[in-house]
C-alpha cells in the first residue's frame, strides 16, 4: 500500500509524521524543492537576525531521519491521472493507493494591477525572499551613496500577517541599517497600503495593538487605497492619487497552487480545491494547506495558516490509516488555536484561543517559544538523517 505526498511544507510534512507510524505503509514524497521554507520566520530573516540555514529544514533528511525507507524525491510534479492513479513527473510515473496534495500556494498578483509582476518582490517563497532581502539591502546602500537624505519610500502592498510584520520589521531597523553605515538621515519612509484594512478577520484587540506599533514605528498606513498601477517610479491609487516610491514589496492575498488532473476538479476563485469534510477531492485524492479551501461551521472563508494545515495533514494522515484499517474516517475541523504577529524588534501581539491576550516582550517571547518548538523536532530528525547517510 503507497501513500504520494506532494509537497514538502507545513501540512505534507504533518501529515508524514503521522503515516509513519504505519511500518507497513510505503511512503513517498515529491517536492521540487529540496527545503522546508519556513515562511514564518522570514521577518526575522529580513532584519538579519537569522541566516538562511534558520529559515529551511532539508527535506531528504528530515524524512530519512522520520523512517529510512521514505522514499524522497526531488522533481517537480506535472500532472496527476487519477484514472490510472499516477502521479507524473519530468522523468518518471509512480503509482498510488492515496494521494495528498500539499503543493501550498503562491502570491495572489492581481493581473488587472498593470505593472505589479514587473516592479515588485514578495516573500512566498524562499527565492523570491531572498531576492528581496537582497534588493532591499542594496537600495538602502544605494540610497546612502548617492542619495544622502534624498526621500526613499518603501512601499508595502497588503495588510496581512506578511504585510504587516515585514513593515514592522523593516521599519523597526531601517535606522539600524542608516546609523550602522554613517548616516543619522531620516529620510527613509514605509508606506503600508490596503484597500480594507490591516489584519481584516482578526481579533480587534490584536488590530489595535499593531495599528498603535507601526504608527509608533513610524510606518505610513494608507488604509482604503487598492494599488491600480505600477511604473518605474510611481504606484498609483485611483487615476489621481500616487506615490513615487524606490522599493515596492506585494504581500496580497494566496492563490492555490494546483496541479491538473484528468478529472475536472471544483477550485475556488483563487485556485483551491473544493474539498468534502475529509479534505478529499476525488475518490482516493486529498488535499491540504493552502491549495484547498477551508471553511468555519458557518460556512464563511477562513484564511489559510500554517496552523491549519498542520491540523489538517495530521487529521488527513490519521483517516487514510483509519480507511486501510477499514473504520470509517472522521470529520476535519481545523480549530483557531490563536493569532501571533510579529511587530518589529522584540514586540509582538497575542490572541490565545480568544481567552488571553497580550503584547509586547511577553507575546514576542511566547512567539519565539511557539516557532522553536515546531523547529526543534525538525532538527532532530534531520540531523538523525543526515547521521543516517553518513552511515550507508
Amino acid at each position: 500500500m503507497r501513500v504520494i505526498v506532494i509537497g514538502g511544507g507545513y501540512g505534507g510534512i504533518r501529515a508524514v509524521q503521522a503515516l509513519v507510524k504505519n511500518r507497513d505503509l510505503e511512503i513517498v514524497v515529491i517536492d521540487k524543492n529540496g527545503y522546508h521554507y519556513l515562511q514564518t520566520d522570514v521577518y526575522s530573516y529580513i532584519a538579519n537576525e537569522t541566516n538562511i540555514s534558520d529559515i529551511t529544514i532539508d527535506l531528504g533528511a528530515l524524512f530519512r531521519g522520520l523512517r529510512e525507507d521514505i522514499q524522497y524525491i526531488n522533481e517537480t510534479v506535472l500532472e496527476v491521472d487519477e484514472n490510472r492513479n499516477e502521479v507524473i513527473t519530468h522523468n518518471s510515473r509512480f503509482t498510488y493507493d492515496y494521494l495528498i496534495i500539499a503543493t501550498g500556494s503562491v502570491t495572489n498578483m492581481p493581473v488587472k494591477v498593470e505593472g505589479i509582476h514587473r516592479y515588485s518582490y514578495g516573500v512566498k517563497s524562499l527565492h523570491h525572499a531572498l531576492l528581496f532581502k537582497q534588493k532591499f539591502e542594496a537600495s538602502i546602500f544605494e540610497y546612502i551613496k548617492y542619495g544622502g537624505c534624498a526621500k526613499f519610500n518603501i512601499i508595502i502592498g497588503g495588510g496581512g500577517l506578511a504585510g504587516i510584520e515585514v513593515a514592522a520589521e523593516m521599519a523597526y531597523i531601517k535606522d539600524i541599517y542608516l546609523t550602522t553605515i554613517g548616516s543619522g538621515c531620516k529620510g527613509v519612509s514605509i508606506y503600508l497600503v490596503d484597500g480594507s484594512g490591516i489584519l481584516k478577520g482578526q481579533d480587534p484587540y490584536v488590530i489595535e495593538k499593531s495599528t498603535k506599533r507601526l504608527e509608533k514605528l513610524g510606518v505610513k498606513l494608507k488604509i482604503g487605497n487598492r494599488i491600480s498601477k505600477i511604473d518605474k517610479d510611481f504606484v498609483y491609487f485611483g487615476d489621481y492619487d500616487y506615490i513615487r516610491y524606490n522599493f515596492l514589496i506585494f504581500t496580497g492575498g494566496v492563490l492555490g497552487n494546483s496541479i491538473g488532473l484528468q478529472k475536472e476538479v471544483s477550485t475556488n476563485k483563487i485556485g483551491q480545491y473544493i474539498a468534502d469534510e475529509y479534505f478529499k477531492i476525488h475518490k482516493n485524492i486529498f488535499a491540504v494547506g493552502d491549495v484547498v479551501e477551508v471553511l468555519d461551521e458557518k460556512g464563511n472563508y477562513v484564511a489559510p495558516t500554517a496552523q491549519s494545515a498542520e491540523q489538517m495533514g495530521t487529521g488527513i494522515a490519521k483517516n487514510i490509516l483509519r480507511d486501510i484499517a477499514g473504520k470509517g474516517m472522521k470529520k476535519i475541523s481545523p480549530k483557531n488555536r490563536g493569532f501571533l504577529v510579529a511587530l518589529g524588534g522584540k514586540y509582538a501581539s497575542a490572541n490565545l484561543m480568544n481567552l488571553v491576550r497580550f503584547s509586547g516582550y511577553k507575546a514576542y517571547f511566547f512567539k519565539l517559544l511557539v516557532t522553536e518548538g515546531y523547529k526543534l523536532p525538525l532538527k532532530y530528525f534531520t540531523a538523525k538523517g543526515r547521521k543516517i547517510a553518513e552511515n550507508w
